[in-house]
């Protein structure tokens, strides 16, 4: 990981996770809701702050999972999953123009359809949790 990925994790104090997969994903039994609340319960069970957006909350950053439509089918499905945190940036030469940006990023997460039906999900939070151990690692490292 790069030092300024890091660097760029000082002082968020609230996340909002979001969890997006694509239909093909989901049609293989991956379920994006149980692993963003996994994911928050994680999160929260390690100190970091994760908000409600649908209480109406504001959070300084965004802990995204996301296949991005990623899925190849070569003799059982694959997917690579990102895990980022996307925060609001604002152009230099634009300043009116805020964008949600990566600033972090955990790298890809290869996952398969090799489970029994109804295991795929358990199996993608293992892999996923090792990425969200790293990231706070990071975010502790520089918070």
């Amino acid at each position: 990981m790069h030092d300024l990925d890091k660097e760029s994790l000082r002082g968020i104090r609230r996340f909002r996770v979001a969890v997006h997969f694509s239909e093909s994903l989901e049609q293989e039994g991956y379920d994006a809701r149980t692993l963003e609340v996994l994911l928050e319960t994680h999160l929260r069970g390690a100190g970091i702050e994760v908000i409600d957006p649908s209480a109406g909350e504001k959070a300084d950053a965004v802990l995204e999972l996301s296949d991005h439509d990623r899925v190849l089918d070569i003799g059982g499905l694959v997917a690579v999953l990102d895990f980022r945190v996307l925060q609001p940036v604002n152009l230099a030469r634009v300043p009116s123009l805020r964008l949600m940006t990566p600033t972090w990023i955990g790298g890809p997460i290869v996952v398969r359809t090799i489970a029994a039906e109804g295991e795929t999900t358990a199996l993608a939070w293992k892999m996923v949790q090792l990425k969200a151990d790293e990231f706070l690692g990071d975010f502790r490292e520089v918070n």
